[in-house]
């Protein structure tokens, strides 16, 4: 545990642009899966964290901004599942309200040597190491925020909140397939 030397100004935030709707069939070599998040206000991004599992083989998490200038904040180009780990800029990257996070992941589900399953079966999004994930997170802090100042609050959690709820009563009002 580290305690601030000092007062803190912004609060860590961590979301994710993830997917946990996608299939891998059995004996694909490439396979794409892609999630997106919605920037709901304007941020800073700290650090990005990349997942996924044995059958990963490539990852890029970008940032589209509304004008649609699209930069990378991670591109792994051949994924290896100990590269699961936290990478933190060297600066704060500014991100406008309005952007989308998105994560492009590329899977190989064939009999390779780090496919856990022989011969190689469909898989599913899940938390078993023979399961698959695709996960792009990301640590943001809001964009100006000083706690410091007497009776300021951090409402980004509270923003990111009401976003996944939201999001959840839409994905629950769609109709079947």
């Amino acid at each position: 545990m580290y305690f601030a030397r000092g007062p803190v100004k912004q609060a860590l935030h961590w979301n994710t642009a993830s997917n946990s709707k996608f299939q891998l069939p059995a004996g694909h070599s490439d396979v794409e899966v892609k999630a997106s998040w919605y920037i709901p206000v304007d941020v800073e991004a700290l650090a990005v964290a990349p997942h996924m599992h044995q059958l990963g083989r490539e990852m890029r998490i970008a940032v589209t901004a509304p004008g649609g200038r699209t930069t990378d904040l991670i591109h792994i180009p051949s994924w290896d599942p100990a590269w699961q780990s936290s990478y933190f800029f060297e600066k704060p990257i500014p991100i406008a309200a309005g952007s989308i996070v998105k994560v492009i992941a590329k899977f190989d589900n064939s009999a390779h040597s780090r496919n856990p399953n022989s011969p190689p079966k469909q898989v599913k999004w899940g938390y078993g190491a023979d399961d698959e994930m695709c996960e792009g997170f990301i640590a943001v802090v809001k964009k100006g925020q000083d706690l410091t100042v007497p009776r300021a609050k951090d409402d980004l959690g509270e923003i990111f909140r009401r976003q996944r709820m939201k999001n959840m009563l839409k994905q629950m009002s769609k109709p079947a397939r």
